[in-house]
């Protein structure tokens, strides 16, 4: 059994809570934009999907401190305005003066790259029924570049609560499952940006998993040695190839960034540089568009195509609400920008 905690302990516990519980911001939100924070410890992370230019804005926050900072200035729910460009640190004072600090970051993807976004296929815009198959699944970019599946028998299935509480795109070998659309919007001037969120089950088959282009630059998946990402070109060879593991059944936030036709390109993993090379093709599309050849075992949650290269604070922010939203793990503070 156990023992009864004294008065004076009680009182002691009480003061242990009052300091913890004190200094917390426990909800926030962009009302204007119709947005609300995801707080994950002391992080919030918020998506301004439609957001094409950036101007400061008012949040409306809950909190159990005695006052809320930003760099000195009182922050007051509803009325305090602030501009986004760079990451808040929110300092939240508890009534015994102690601090906590919440970084606050806001991710608009259309804005980025000089409002260049293509391609944006999430998985959970799908609305759809578990198990139900994807005939067409809707472009947010704005672009209408929606990939499309005619065939029932070789479409992909959404699955629900997969990664994260999130659903997914499952492609299958077995079912030879792909999807096409024809590209608008897009140059091939070389630079781009590619993200992707993703779970290999096999590379038993080795297959692309994203095919851009009528000239065939693939981002493909290799079973020889283990499980590799490559950059190549069809008919051009291979420019670029993963020099870890990417590994088997484990989302991870994989995307290249590609400055000009021969000049760098650079492998992220969860917003961890993997590597880099110098390319010698290029990579950004024009014409037809493939998800999977056919060939690729997995799930696809989300993939977003810019048609330039981001700079290393849009990549990040990219990164933020993608760790954010399906709870991957990175050894870059990617929030911090």
């Amino acid at each position: 059994m156990f023992a009864a905690l004294s008065s004076t302990q009680c009182s002691s516990w009480g003061r242990f809570w009052d300091v913890n519980s004190g200094k917390a911001i426990t909800s926030y939100s962009i009302p204007a934009l119709g947005i609300t924070g995801t707080i994950k410890g002391t992080q919030i992370s918020l998506l301004a999907p439609t957001l094409t230019v950036l101007t400061p804005q008012i949040a409306s926050f809950t909190s159990t401190g005695a006052q809320v900072t930003v760099n000195g200035v009182t922050q007051t729910s509803g009325t305090t305005s602030n501009s986004y460009v760079s990451a808040l640190i929110y300092t939240v004072t508890a009534s015994d003066g102690s601090t906590e600090n919440y970084t606050v970051s806001l991710t608009a993807p259309r804005i980025y790259g000089g409002n260049t976004l293509r391609i944006w296929l999430r998985a959970d815009a799908l609305g759809l029924t578990d198990g139900a198959q994807i005939a067409t699944w809707p472009d947010d970019s704005g672009t209408g570049n929606s990939p499309t599946q005619a065939t029932p028998a070789n479409r992909p299935t959404y699955r629900m609560n997969i990664v994260n509480g999130n659903p997914v795109a499952r492609f299958t070998s077995a079912s030879t499952t792909s999807m096409f659309n024809t590209l608008t919007g897009v140059s091939s001037s070389g630079s781009s940006s590619f993200f992707i969120v993703m779970s290999i089950a096999s590379n038993a088959v080795a297959g692309n998993f994203y095919t851009v282009g009528a000239g065939g630059a693939e981002f493909f998946i290799s079973a020889t040695p283990n499980t590799r990402l490559i950059l190549n070109k069809n008919a051009g060879g291979n420019n670029y190839t993963s020099t870890a593991d990417i590994g088997l059944n484990k989302f991870t936030a994989i995307a290249t960034v590609q400055v000009g036709t021969a000049t760098s390109v650079t492998e992220f993993w969860n917003g961890d540089i993997k590597g880099s090379g110098v390319p010698s093709q290029t990579y950004a599309p024009s014409g037809n568009n493939t998800i999977s050849n056919g060939s690729f075992n997995g799930d696809i949650a989300e993939v977003l195509y810019f048609d330039a290269a981001l700079s290393t604070t849009e990549t990040n922010k990219v990164f933020c609400y993608l760790n954010t939203k399906y709870d991957l793990a990175s050894v870059a503070n990617v929030c911090q920008n």
